[in-house]
This record gives structure tokens, C-alpha cells and sequence, in this order.
């Protein structure tokens, strides 16, 4: 892909965030979880091979989803994220996000970004985990539960021992039902040797008044680059923010995950272009 092309795709996507940012100044819509709102915070720009940052909800607000961001000055770095982590502790709750450069390297500069979701506590509210085992399987997928009668409020996954050559490529849940997270991770075209593994973390909840979910899809075709926004219908915000990259190789992977006050907005790109199609779904949990 050319770097005028790649250019102007930053510039949309910076233009589309910039927009959904602009709305959080704006009243935000009445939310079925109360005291709704987003923080982030952003590491320095260096050329670290992976980078981690935690993002901290305000003191008395509990963790119900969140995103990240992987940006740079240069169209040729391709560091993606590896993990988008909800915790909960007794210090309090945060998200967590992490990246890393492709095992081939990069010397340009490259910063990250973690978006925390963030409401006073809901009744029934707990995060639930767990790991599959590690294994050298180039395609893995992992799903948690939530507990019989709750309904999912966000989600979030990590790759565990990525190595630079496995992309997290779908932190999703099930559209029907709405009570499970679901992630999937890939290695890169040129395949790993080393084992690796998935966490999925669930944001459960008891029955939320008004809770939908709503997706936006990007093109089916081959383009280096990609990106989709969902938006939650009138009247409803954001609670969190998924996605799912289909398609391709495995060699896709997501570089923008960024919740705003009533969308999402979702952006990848391919580690290694090819000329198969793939396409990034962006997915918002909306309530009223």
C-alpha cells in the first residue's frame, strides 16, 4: 500500500476519533449505569519493542470496558495490540493495554493509548476470567462464560507469550445472547514455533435496562488498512467497546479500539499484505 494511501487513512481515522472525543465535552446521553464516563492516558513515544499502560477508573467507579490506541509518525510501523485487560482489585479498578512491534523490529518512535469505561458500581457486577491451554496452534479461540442470569457489560482478552508473531484478532461477544466473551488469536504469516495461549475476561452484570448490542463493518476486500465505526442508537451510550477482525491470513491486526460517548470505532491493518479480503467489525454494548 502506498504511503499517500496509508496517509489518508490516518487522517480519517484521527478525523473519526477526534469527532467521537469531541462528544464526551458534550452531555452525554442517560445511561442504565450511572455516573458513565471515559478516561484515558497515553505512554511517551519511543521505540520500545512492546509497551504496556493502565488506565485508572475515578475513585468509587468500577471498570465496564475499554480500548486502545497504537499510533506512530510513520505509516510503516506496524505495532499492534496484544492485550486489553479490565481488572479489579482492592486499590481499585483500571483497564489495562498492551503492544508490541512484529518480531522483525521497527527503530521509528510508536506510542500507546488505554481508554477506561467507567461507572459507579451495578448491582451483580464481577469480572470473570479464564486461560485455555498453551499450544502451538496457529488459530486459537477461547470463550468465558457469564453466570446463568447475568448478561455480558464489556469484555476483554490478551495473548499470552505473543513473541511479536500472534495477533489478537477478535475480543467479541455473542450478538444474540450477549452473555459471553469471546477472543481469537492468530499467528503471523510466517508462523511461531513457541506456544502461546488466550485469556478472556467477562464484565458481567445483572439484566441492564435498554442494553443492546450494534456493529459497524468495514469493506470485504484486500486493502492494507481498515477501519469501522458502530453507533449506538438515539438516546443510548456507549458501555463498551469490541471488535473482530475476519478474514485474511491471520496477519491482520488491531491497532485502534476506541470507545467513545454513543460509538466505537475500530481500526486495523495487515502485518504482511496479501491479496486475500478480510475485513474489522467494529461492536458497541449500547444501553439507554
Amino acid at each position: 500500500m502506498s504511503i499517500s494511501k496509508t496517509r489518508r487513512l490516518t487522517t480519517v481515522v484521527t478525523v473519526a476519533i477526534t469527532a467521537a472525543t469531541a462528544l464526551l465535552v458534550a452531555a452525554a446521553p442517560a445511561s442504565a449505569v450511572s455516573g458513565l464516563t471515559i478516561v484515558s492516558a497515553v505512554t511517551s513515544s519511543s521505540s520500545a519493542a512492546a509497551k504496556s499502560i493502565s488506565v485508572a477508573c475515578p475513585a468509587g467507579k468500577r471498570v465496564i470496558g475499554g480500548g486502545g490506541i497504537v499510533d506512530d509518525a510513520d505509516p510503516d510501523s506496524k505495532a499492534f495490540v496484544t492485550a486489553m485487560v479490565p481488572v479489579s482489585i482492592a486499590s481499585g479498578d483500571r483497564f489495562d493495554v498492551a503492544a508490541m512491534q512484529p518480531d522483525d523490529g521497527y527503530t521509528g518512535g510508536w506510542w500507546l493509548r488505554s481508554f477506561a469505561v467507567c461507572a459507579k458500581p451495578s448491582e451483580g457486577l464481577q469480572i470473570i476470567s479464564a486461560t485455555n491451554t498453551a499450544s502451538s496452534i496457529t488459530s486459537q479461540q477461547h470463550t468465558v462464560a457469564c453466570p446463568q442470569g447475568k448478561r455480558l457489560l464489556g469484555a476483554g482478552g490478551r495473548v499470552n507469550n505473543p513473541a511479536g508473531q500472534v495477533a489478537l484478532r477478535a475480543v467479541r461477544t455473542d450478538l444474540a445472547v450477549g452473555a459471553k466473551a469471546t477472543v481469537n488469536g492468530h499467528e503471523d504469516a510466517d508462523g511461531y514455533h513457541g506456544t502461546w495461549s488466550l485469556t478472556s475476561y467477562a464484565i458481567c452484570v445483572n439484566p441492564v435496562p435498554g442494553l443492546s448490542i450494534v456493529t459497524g463493518k468495514s469493506a470485504w476486500d484486500a486493502t492494507t488498512q481498515k477501519h469501522a465505526t458502530a453507533t449506538c442508537a438515539a438516546g443510548h451510550s456507549t458501555h463498551s467497546a469490541l471488535y473482530a477482525i475476519t478474514g485474511g491470513t491471520g496477519d491482520a491486526a488491531i491497532r485502534v479500539l476506541h470507545p467513545s460517548a454513543n460509538s466505537v470505532t475500530a481500526a486495523a491493518r495487515e502485518l504482511a499484505g496479501n491479496s486475500l479480503n478480510w475485513s474489522v467489525t467494529a461492536i458497541a454494548v449500547c444501553a439507554s
